[in-house]
């Protein structure tokens, strides 16, 4: 038997992808995505080149654009620090928040939700306000934006319409004006200044922002007393 023999033989149909390879690649993009993320905080979006990322990550520019765009690299940014890695599994379908949507009780689907969003905005909450910041004063990064708060709604209404299920909203809302309300209430500017700024704690800011979405979401009468 030949060697290309041999190689066919163990991998019949397709291409032979080393595990060292993959791995090596798996570890460039990663320290390509935390030179971007670091930068991207630190200086602003529309400042950060990706000469200053190659630098940082201490790589070729043509390997960070081996990575993507400038905007993509903001993307993989933000969805790696939302979710804490880089599976494609959305937001509201990690175990935090199943396990907060599976509570019987509407308040205290409130309060594990919320958790998780004040986990979630401690990891990613400066990538956000960069991202914001960006879209301010660029068109497209704009538009990426606008994107992303949409997505935010929807993993918002997820909370009001799990809410809705166990019983009837606060002030005879619906569940899209509901979920209005809780969009301008949870959002990621709040949550990073809360943390940064303020220096609350991740429990402290959970605490707050379960009291409010309580208060905005369930009638007087099924509020939880003081201490539950």
């Amino acid at each position: 038997m030949t060697k290309s023999d041999a190689v066919e033989a163990v991998t019949p149909g397709r291409a032979y992808e080393s595990p060292l390879r993959r791995a090596r690649a798996q570890a460039t993009r990663g320290a390509v995505l935390d030179a971007a993320a670091t930068l991207f905080v630190r200086d602003g979006y529309l400042r950060t080149t990706m000469k200053a990322i190659a630098g940082e990550a201490r790589t070729s520019v043509e390997t960070v654009y081996a990575q993507g765009g400038k905007s993509a690299l903001l993307l993989a940014c933000v969805d790696r620090a939302l979710g804490g890695d880089e599976d494609d599994v959305p937001l509201t379908d990690r175990a935090d928040f199943a396990a907060a949507l599976a509570h019987p009780d509407a308040a205290d689907v409130v309060e594990g939700y919320v958790r998780a969003f004040a986990v979630v905005g401690a990891r990613a909450g400066g990538l956000l306000v960069a991202f914001e910041d960006a879209a301010a004063s660029d068109t497209a990064t704009a538009e990426l934006w606008a994107a992303a708060e949409q997505h935010r709604r929807l993993d918002l209404r997820r909370l009001v319409v799990a809410v809705a299920e166990r019983g009837p909203l606060a002030h005879g809302w619906s569940v899209e004006t509901a979920t209005d309300a809780v969009w301008l209430v949870v959002t990621p500017r709040a949550a990073h200044t809360a943390l940064t700024t303020l220096g609350w704690s991740i429990d402290l800011m959970a605490e707050a922002v379960t009291a409010q979405l309580r208060a905005l979401l369930l009638p007087r009468s099924t509020l939880p007393t003081s201490g539950t």
